[in-house]
């Protein structure tokens, strides 16, 4: 058994809505086609065979599991309640922040619609190391990416927010001006690349030169040598990792 197919690969029913899943599996001639069919959260989804039905607002997954345990695969369901007015989508006053180390941003957010009966939220970080959150408020610890996770209590909504948390004491390389964007250069022929970058006051302006292709292109801090016909790119890179640029390099015998 390699997969299973169904004919939706998340659902979003109704309380008390049942559903009978489609599906198929591959290879077509697999010897353990036989499925046990079961629920995350038997409060919310009750499960018989390939149909399940909502039994009250929230998450759970439909497990389906080869009897003699080698496969499973994991649906996603939502179960709402018709009667009820269920939050949509949450609006902060941003999509992405940019904050400093230390620094502590309060969100302002509304919902949609403003009449939800599940409107009360819980605020997590995807990483806690990069981020702390508490309630709608958030604080940067150390440079890096993070997500703010806001969720419904119910599980029912789910909304991301990127944050990039960055030391507003470093002054990071945001271009390198090359003398050219593309070179050409013959077998042997060897090229120095002049270069400059800005902000002139960068504080990570300490670069690795690299090979996209060793065997075409031979790199050796900005300078490099074609060793045989082909297309490569010198890869530069600060050695922080926060800034790279690419560019191309063809390789001819004449």
């Amino acid at each position: 058994m390699q997969d299973v197919i169904t004919d939706q690969e998340e659902y979003t029913i109704q309380v008390n809505e049942a559903v009978d899943v489609k599906y198929n599996y591959m290879p077509t001639n697999s010897t353990n086609a036989e499925f046990y069919w079961d629920s995350s959260n038997s409060n919310v989804l009750r499960v018989f065979g390939n149909r399940f039905r909502g039994l009250k607002p929230g998450t759970a997954d439909l497990i389906i599991k080869t009897l003699d345990g080698t496969f499973e695969k994991r649906i996603k369901v939502t179960v709402k309640d018709a009667e009820k007015t269920m939050v949509k989508d949450v609006i902060t006053d941003k999509e992405e922040y940019i904050i400093g180390m230390d620094e502590a941003i309060n969100v302002s957010y509304t919902y949609e619609p403003s009449n939800s009966v599940n409107a009360e939220f819980y605020w997590d970080t995807s990483n806690p190391e990069v981020l702390r959150v508490f309630g709608n408020r958030f604080r940067g610890l150390k440079e890096g990416t993070a997500e703010v996770i806001i969720r419904t209590l119910d599980g029912t909504f789910e909304k991301r927010i990127k944050v990039i948390v960055k030391d507003k004491e470093k002054i990071n390389v945001e271009n390198l001006i090359l003398d050219q964007e593309e070179y050409t250069i013959k077998v042997d022929e060897a090229m120095d690349i002049s270069y400059d970058y800005e902000p002139s006051n960068a504080t990570n302006a300490e670069f690795y030169w690299d090979s996209s292709n060793p065997e075409v292109l031979r790199v050796f801090g900005n300078r490099f040598r074609g060793l045989k016909e082909g297309t490569a790119e010198v890869v530069i890179t600060t050695l922080d990792g926060k800034y790279e640029k690419r560019v191309k390099v063809i390789v001819t015998k004449e």
